[in-house]
Protein backbone atom coordinates (compact mmCIF):
# COMPACT_ATOMS: atom_id res chain seq x y z
CA UNK A 1 0.00 0.00 0.00
CA UNK A 2 2.64 2.35 0.68
CA UNK A 3 4.48 1.66 -2.05
CA UNK A 4 1.07 2.35 -4.55
CA UNK A 5 0.68 5.77 -2.71
CA UNK A 6 4.34 6.57 -3.35
CA UNK A 7 4.08 5.81 -6.75
CA UNK A 8 0.83 7.86 -7.13
CA UNK A 9 2.88 10.74 -5.51
CA UNK A 10 5.32 10.22 -8.40
CA UNK A 11 2.85 9.94 -11.26
CA UNK A 12 1.07 13.24 -10.27
CA UNK A 13 4.58 14.97 -9.82
CA UNK A 14 5.57 14.03 -13.31
CA UNK A 15 2.22 14.92 -14.85
CA UNK A 16 2.29 18.19 -13.43
CA UNK A 17 5.75 18.82 -14.45
CA UNK A 18 4.63 17.31 -18.24
CA UNK A 19 1.60 19.41 -18.49
CA UNK A 20 3.70 22.97 -17.70
CA UNK A 21 6.54 21.81 -20.08
CA UNK A 22 3.50 21.03 -22.51
CA UNK A 23 2.16 24.66 -22.04
CA UNK A 24 5.14 26.21 -22.67
CA UNK A 25 6.04 24.02 -25.48
CA UNK A 26 2.16 24.79 -27.21
CA UNK A 27 2.91 28.33 -26.52
CA UNK A 28 6.25 29.21 -28.17
CA UNK A 29 5.30 26.21 -31.09
CA UNK A 30 2.22 28.53 -31.83
CA UNK A 31 4.32 32.04 -31.91
CA UNK A 32 6.52 29.65 -34.30
CA UNK A 33 3.50 29.95 -36.44
CA UNK A 34 2.48 33.31 -36.00
CA UNK A 35 4.04 36.39 -38.31
CA UNK A 36 5.58 39.49 -36.05
CA UNK A 37 5.71 42.61 -35.94
CA UNK A 38 7.49 45.89 -34.39
CA UNK A 39 4.55 48.09 -32.60
CA UNK A 40 4.17 51.27 -30.56
CA UNK A 41 1.46 52.10 -28.06
CA UNK A 42 0.28 55.43 -28.72
CA UNK A 43 -2.16 56.08 -26.34
CA UNK A 44 -4.74 54.36 -23.81
CA UNK A 45 -8.21 53.96 -23.66
CA UNK A 46 -10.90 52.77 -21.40
CA UNK A 47 -14.39 50.56 -21.96
CA UNK A 48 -17.69 52.52 -21.01
CA UNK A 49 -18.63 50.58 -17.79
CA UNK A 50 -15.33 50.00 -16.89
CA UNK A 51 -13.38 53.32 -16.45
CA UNK A 52 -10.67 52.48 -14.14
CA UNK A 53 -9.08 50.21 -16.79
CA UNK A 54 -7.20 51.24 -18.93
CA UNK A 55 -6.22 49.51 -22.78
CA UNK A 56 -3.46 50.42 -24.82
CA UNK A 57 -3.42 51.15 -28.50
CA UNK A 58 -0.83 50.10 -30.46
CA UNK A 59 0.30 51.34 -33.92
CA UNK A 60 2.81 48.69 -35.82
CA UNK A 61 3.23 48.54 -39.82
CA UNK A 62 2.34 45.76 -42.24
CA UNK A 63 3.22 45.93 -45.65
CA UNK A 64 3.63 49.48 -46.02
CA UNK A 65 0.38 50.33 -44.36
CA UNK A 66 -0.27 51.65 -40.44
CA UNK A 67 -2.53 49.30 -38.33
CA UNK A 68 -3.58 49.87 -35.02
CA UNK A 69 -4.38 47.23 -32.34
CA UNK A 70 -6.52 47.05 -29.09
CA UNK A 71 -4.22 45.67 -25.95
CA UNK A 72 -5.85 43.83 -23.04
CA UNK A 73 -6.47 45.00 -20.02
CA UNK A 74 -4.38 41.95 -18.72
CA UNK A 75 -1.64 44.23 -20.31
CA UNK A 76 -0.64 46.19 -17.24
CA UNK A 77 2.53 48.77 -16.36
CA UNK A 78 2.70 49.65 -20.18
CA UNK A 79 3.18 53.03 -21.08
CA UNK A 80 2.67 55.72 -24.20
CA UNK A 81 5.60 55.15 -26.42
CA UNK A 82 6.69 51.96 -24.92
CA UNK A 83 7.82 49.48 -28.20
CA UNK A 84 6.19 45.98 -28.24
CA UNK A 85 5.75 42.87 -30.27
CA UNK A 86 2.90 42.30 -32.13
CA UNK A 87 1.85 38.78 -33.20
CA UNK A 88 -1.09 38.00 -35.67
CA UNK A 89 -1.63 35.01 -37.85
CA UNK A 90 0.06 35.17 -41.82
CA UNK A 91 -1.58 37.80 -43.80
CA UNK A 92 -4.44 38.35 -41.02
CA UNK A 93 -3.21 41.76 -39.34
CA UNK A 94 -6.33 42.58 -38.50
CA UNK A 95 -6.02 39.42 -35.82
CA UNK A 96 -3.27 40.84 -34.26
CA UNK A 97 -2.51 41.02 -30.23
CA UNK A 98 0.20 41.92 -28.70
CA UNK A 99 2.44 39.49 -27.18
CA UNK A 100 2.79 37.70 -24.24
CA UNK A 101 3.94 34.93 -22.90
CA UNK A 102 1.46 33.12 -20.48
CA UNK A 103 4.02 31.57 -17.72
CA UNK A 104 2.34 31.56 -14.60
CA UNK A 105 0.48 29.18 -14.78
CA UNK A 106 3.09 26.87 -16.54
CA UNK A 107 5.68 27.61 -13.78
CA UNK A 108 3.01 26.93 -11.18
CA UNK A 109 2.26 23.02 -12.72
CA UNK A 110 6.08 23.04 -12.71
CA UNK A 111 6.78 23.59 -9.38
CA UNK A 112 3.80 21.93 -8.12
CA UNK A 113 5.32 18.76 -9.71
CA UNK A 114 9.02 19.26 -8.49
CA UNK A 115 7.00 19.85 -4.79
CA UNK A 116 5.31 16.71 -4.91
CA UNK A 117 8.29 14.21 -6.21
CA UNK A 118 10.65 16.10 -4.18
CA UNK A 119 8.57 15.59 -0.63
CA UNK A 120 7.52 12.17 -1.75
CA UNK A 121 11.05 11.14 -2.51
CA UNK A 122 12.45 13.21 0.55
CA UNK A 123 10.01 10.65 3.04
CA UNK A 124 11.05 7.69 1.04
CA UNK A 125 14.85 8.71 2.14
CA UNK A 126 13.76 8.77 5.61
CA UNK A 127 12.46 5.84 6.09
CA UNK A 128 15.03 3.75 4.10
CA UNK A 129 17.74 5.55 6.74
CA UNK A 130 15.67 4.18 9.65
CA UNK A 131 14.99 0.62 8.26
CA UNK A 132 18.33 -0.49 9.84
CA UNK A 133 17.53 1.18 13.00
CA UNK A 134 14.16 0.36 13.21
CA UNK A 135 15.34 -3.22 13.21
CA UNK A 136 18.14 -3.38 15.68
CA UNK A 137 16.68 -1.24 18.53
CA UNK A 138 12.69 -2.07 17.75
CA UNK A 139 11.15 1.04 17.49
CA UNK A 140 8.28 1.94 15.20
CA UNK A 141 8.48 3.87 12.27
CA UNK A 142 7.22 7.58 12.29
CA UNK A 143 3.85 8.16 10.22
CA UNK A 144 5.42 9.20 7.74
CA UNK A 145 2.77 8.80 4.82
CA UNK A 146 0.08 10.12 7.09
CA UNK A 147 1.87 13.34 6.84
CA UNK A 148 2.47 13.47 2.90
CA UNK A 149 -1.43 14.52 1.94
CA UNK A 150 -1.18 17.72 4.39
CA UNK A 151 1.75 18.29 3.31
CA UNK A 152 1.13 18.24 -0.31
CA UNK A 153 -2.02 20.26 -0.10
CA UNK A 154 -0.17 22.89 2.19
CA UNK A 155 2.89 23.37 -0.63
CA UNK A 156 0.82 23.93 -3.84
CA UNK A 157 -1.20 26.30 -1.72
CA UNK A 158 1.49 28.03 0.11
CA UNK A 159 3.24 27.87 -4.05
CA UNK A 160 0.28 29.19 -5.20
CA UNK A 161 -0.29 32.24 -3.08
CA UNK A 162 3.12 32.85 -3.54
CA UNK A 163 3.13 32.85 -7.09
CA UNK A 164 -0.33 35.47 -6.58
CA UNK A 165 0.99 37.82 -4.32
CA UNK A 166 4.51 38.15 -6.74
CA UNK A 167 2.57 38.24 -9.73
CA UNK A 168 0.02 41.61 -8.31
CA UNK A 169 2.49 42.60 -6.85
CA UNK A 170 5.08 43.24 -9.71
CA UNK A 171 1.99 44.86 -12.01
CA UNK A 172 1.57 46.90 -8.85
CA UNK A 173 4.61 48.66 -9.27
CA UNK A 174 5.02 48.49 -12.71
CA UNK A 175 1.25 50.26 -12.86
CA UNK A 176 0.35 52.23 -9.03
CA UNK A 177 -3.12 53.08 -10.42
CA UNK A 178 -3.83 49.78 -11.46
CA UNK A 179 -7.08 48.49 -9.32
CA UNK A 180 -4.80 45.75 -7.38
CA UNK A 181 -5.62 47.12 -3.68
CA UNK A 182 -2.86 47.12 -1.07
CA UNK A 183 -4.98 45.26 1.24
CA UNK A 184 -5.31 42.43 -0.58
CA UNK A 185 -1.59 42.02 -1.60
CA UNK A 186 -0.77 42.40 2.42
CA UNK A 187 -3.33 39.26 2.84
CA UNK A 188 -1.90 37.73 0.08
CA UNK A 189 1.65 37.59 1.05
CA UNK A 190 0.11 36.95 4.81
CA UNK A 191 -1.83 33.86 3.67
CA UNK A 192 1.43 32.66 1.96
CA UNK A 193 3.49 33.25 5.14
CA UNK A 194 1.34 31.30 7.12
CA UNK A 195 0.97 28.28 4.46
CA UNK A 196 4.67 28.05 3.87
CA UNK A 197 5.43 28.41 8.23
CA UNK A 198 3.49 25.14 8.39
CA UNK A 199 4.69 23.39 5.68
CA UNK A 200 8.09 24.23 6.81
CA UNK A 201 7.35 22.90 10.70
CA UNK A 202 5.82 20.38 9.01
CA UNK A 203 9.50 19.08 7.35
CA UNK A 204 11.00 20.17 10.18
CA UNK A 205 9.11 17.89 12.11
CA UNK A 206 9.89 14.89 10.22
CA UNK A 207 13.33 15.57 9.91
CA UNK A 208 13.33 15.31 14.16
CA UNK A 209 11.32 12.65 14.09
CA UNK A 210 13.80 10.46 12.05
CA UNK A 211 17.03 11.37 14.29
CA UNK A 212 14.88 9.95 17.41
CA UNK A 213 15.76 6.99 19.59
CA UNK A 214 13.86 5.46 22.08
CA UNK A 215 15.25 6.09 26.11
CA UNK A 216 14.20 4.30 29.09
CA UNK A 217 14.41 7.11 31.95
CA UNK A 218 13.67 6.84 35.44
CA UNK A 219 10.74 8.05 37.14
CA UNK A 220 11.61 11.29 39.27
CA UNK A 221 8.29 12.83 40.61
CA UNK A 222 4.82 13.74 39.01
CA UNK A 223 4.79 17.77 38.57
CA UNK A 224 1.29 19.18 39.82
CA UNK A 225 -1.59 19.42 40.23
CA UNK A 226 -2.86 22.15 37.72
CA UNK A 227 -6.52 22.59 38.03
CA UNK A 228 -9.04 23.57 35.51
CA UNK A 229 -12.73 24.72 36.72
CA UNK A 230 -15.08 24.38 33.86
CA UNK A 231 -18.71 26.17 33.36
CA UNK A 232 -20.32 23.48 35.49
CA UNK A 233 -18.11 23.79 38.48
CA UNK A 234 -16.14 21.12 38.19
CA UNK A 235 -12.52 20.61 38.59
CA UNK A 236 -10.20 18.58 36.26
CA UNK A 237 -6.63 18.38 37.30
CA UNK A 238 -3.66 17.58 35.61
CA UNK A 239 0.12 16.66 35.78
CA UNK A 240 3.36 16.43 34.35
CA UNK A 241 5.47 13.33 34.80
CA UNK A 242 9.07 14.29 35.31
CA UNK A 243 11.75 11.62 34.61
CA UNK A 244 15.65 11.73 33.77
CA UNK A 245 18.42 9.83 31.96
CA UNK A 246 21.84 9.00 32.04
CA UNK A 247 23.05 9.74 28.83
CA UNK A 248 26.01 7.50 27.86
CA UNK A 249 28.04 9.89 26.10
CA UNK A 250 28.45 12.35 28.33
CA UNK A 251 27.81 11.37 31.47
CA UNK A 252 25.53 13.81 32.48
CA UNK A 253 21.70 13.52 33.91
CA UNK A 254 18.98 14.94 31.53
CA UNK A 255 15.62 15.49 32.55
CA UNK A 256 12.78 15.16 30.64
CA UNK A 257 9.20 16.10 31.16
CA UNK A 258 6.10 15.66 29.14
CA UNK A 259 3.00 17.43 28.43
CA UNK A 260 -0.35 17.58 30.41
CA UNK A 261 -2.01 14.58 31.12
CA UNK A 262 -5.26 14.38 33.29
CA UNK A 263 -6.78 11.94 35.92
CA UNK A 264 -6.77 11.06 39.45
CA UNK A 265 -5.31 7.34 38.93
CA UNK A 266 -2.34 6.94 36.65
CA UNK A 267 0.11 3.99 36.30
CA UNK A 268 3.12 3.31 34.34
CA UNK A 269 2.83 -0.66 32.88
CA UNK A 270 6.72 -0.17 33.10
CA UNK A 271 9.77 0.04 35.30
CA UNK A 272 11.14 3.20 33.39
CA UNK A 273 9.64 5.57 31.27
CA UNK A 274 9.36 5.57 27.55
CA UNK A 275 11.25 8.76 25.82
CA UNK A 276 12.12 9.33 22.10
CA UNK A 277 14.79 11.99 22.31
CA UNK A 278 16.94 12.78 19.45
CA UNK A 279 20.31 11.61 18.87
CA UNK A 280 22.10 14.13 19.52
CA UNK A 281 19.91 17.24 21.13
CA UNK A 282 18.34 15.02 23.60
CA UNK A 283 17.77 17.52 26.18
CA UNK A 284 15.57 19.99 23.51
CA UNK A 285 14.02 17.25 21.32
CA UNK A 286 11.74 14.93 23.20
CA UNK A 287 8.61 13.31 23.49
CA UNK A 288 7.71 11.53 26.45
CA UNK A 289 5.37 8.26 25.79
CA UNK A 290 1.75 8.95 27.43
CA UNK A 291 0.13 6.26 25.45
CA UNK A 292 1.32 4.16 28.08
CA UNK A 293 -0.33 5.60 30.49
CA UNK A 294 -3.16 3.77 32.16
CA UNK A 295 -5.83 4.34 34.58
CA UNK A 296 -6.05 0.93 36.09
CA UNK A 297 -4.03 -0.54 38.72
CA UNK A 298 -0.90 -1.99 36.56
CA UNK A 299 2.66 -3.98 37.39
CA UNK A 300 4.99 -1.35 36.53
CA UNK A 301 5.53 2.56 37.82
CA UNK A 302 2.13 3.62 40.41
CA UNK A 303 2.74 7.58 39.01
CA UNK A 304 -0.61 8.29 41.28
CA UNK A 305 -3.08 6.56 43.42
CA UNK A 306 -6.66 6.82 44.85
CA UNK A 307 -5.01 6.67 48.38
CA UNK A 308 -2.14 9.41 47.77
CA UNK A 309 -4.93 11.49 45.93
CA UNK A 310 -7.74 11.47 48.92
CA UNK A 311 -4.34 12.79 51.49
CA UNK A 312 -3.60 15.49 48.66
CA UNK A 313 -7.17 16.76 48.59
CA UNK A 314 -7.46 16.56 52.52
CA UNK A 315 -4.35 18.74 52.91
CA UNK A 316 -6.11 20.96 49.72
CA UNK A 317 -8.99 21.07 51.66
CA UNK A 318 -6.94 22.28 55.03
CA UNK A 319 -4.78 24.12 53.02
CA UNK A 320 -8.13 26.41 51.44
CA UNK A 321 -9.77 26.64 55.44
CA UNK A 322 -6.11 28.06 56.83
CA UNK A 323 -6.49 30.25 53.60
CA UNK A 324 -9.70 31.43 54.77
CA UNK A 325 -9.08 31.82 58.72
CA UNK A 326 -6.22 33.56 57.75
CA UNK A 327 -8.08 36.06 55.11
CA UNK A 328 -10.77 36.40 57.72
CA UNK A 329 -7.80 37.81 60.23
CA UNK A 330 -6.26 39.92 58.21
CA UNK A 331 -9.80 41.31 57.54
CA UNK A 332 -10.55 41.90 60.97
CA UNK A 333 -7.38 43.18 61.44
CA UNK A 334 -8.08 46.18 59.14
CA UNK A 335 -11.47 46.68 59.85
CA UNK A 336 -10.28 47.36 63.85
CA UNK A 337 -7.05 49.60 62.97
CA UNK A 338 -9.62 51.66 60.83
CA UNK A 339 -12.05 51.70 63.50
CA UNK A 340 -8.87 53.14 65.85
CA UNK A 341 -7.57 55.60 63.48
CA UNK A 342 -11.70 57.31 63.02
CA UNK A 343 -11.45 56.91 66.99
CA UNK A 344 -7.86 58.59 67.58
CA UNK A 345 -9.65 61.19 64.92
CA UNK A 346 -12.34 62.06 66.82
CA UNK A 347 -10.13 62.77 69.84
CA UNK A 348 -8.15 64.99 68.30
CA UNK A 349 -11.01 66.63 66.99
CA UNK A 350 -13.20 66.77 69.77
CA UNK A 351 -14.21 70.50 69.94
CA UNK A 352 -14.41 70.62 66.13
CA UNK A 353 -17.12 67.59 66.10
CA UNK A 354 -18.73 68.80 69.12
CA UNK A 355 -19.28 72.36 67.08
CA UNK A 356 -20.42 70.80 64.23
CA UNK A 357 -22.98 68.12 65.81
CA UNK A 358 -24.59 71.19 67.63
CA UNK A 359 -25.23 72.72 64.29
CA UNK A 360 -26.56 69.90 62.77
CA UNK A 361 -28.83 69.31 66.31
CA UNK A 362 -30.07 72.99 65.79
CA UNK A 363 -30.53 72.64 61.91
CA UNK A 364 -32.97 69.56 62.43
CA UNK A 365 -35.27 71.08 65.35
CA UNK A 366 -35.95 74.48 63.06
CA UNK A 367 -36.51 72.06 60.49
CA UNK A 368 -39.21 70.15 62.45
CA UNK A 369 -40.48 73.55 63.35
CA UNK A 370 -40.97 74.31 60.02
CA UNK A 371 -42.99 71.06 59.13
CA UNK A 372 -45.06 71.78 62.22
CA UNK A 373 -46.02 74.82 61.07
CA UNK A 374 -46.79 74.39 57.61
CA UNK A 375 -49.21 72.40 57.87
CA UNK A 376 -51.61 74.85 60.14
CA UNK A 377 -51.34 77.33 57.60
CA UNK A 378 -52.41 74.78 55.10
CA UNK A 379 -55.80 74.07 57.45
CA UNK A 380 -56.95 77.84 57.18
CA UNK A 381 -56.32 78.27 53.52
CA UNK A 382 -58.45 74.97 52.91
CA UNK A 383 -61.37 76.55 55.85
CA UNK A 384 -60.73 80.02 53.73
CA UNK A 385 -61.77 77.96 51.17
CA UNK A 386 -64.56 76.17 52.05
CA UNK A 387 -66.01 79.46 54.09
CA UNK A 388 -66.19 81.10 50.04
CA UNK A 389 -67.66 78.29 48.60
CA UNK A 390 -70.69 78.08 51.14
CA UNK A 391 -71.96 81.75 50.56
Amino acid sequence: MKRHFRLLGYLIGFFLICGGLVRIWNTFTAFANLEEAEGVIINFHTHEGDPDIYHPNVSFLYRGDTLLVEGTKDEEGEFTGKRVTVIFPPGKPDEAKIKSVPWFISALLILAGIWCVGLVGFISLLERENVQRQISEKISAPEYESKIPKLVLFGFLAALLIGLTYHFTAEKIKNPGNSTEIGGLILLGFLAFIFTAVVLLNLFSLIIESKLIPVDAEFSKLLGPFRELSASGEVTYYWRIQCKWLHPETNQWITFTSSLISGVELYYPQPFIRVEAHRKMPAKYYTVNLALVSKTPASGITLLDAETMSRWREKEAQWKEAVKRKFQRSLRAKIGRLLNCLLNFLKRNEKAVRGVSIVLVLLGIIHVGRDREDPSENDISDDDNDTDTDV
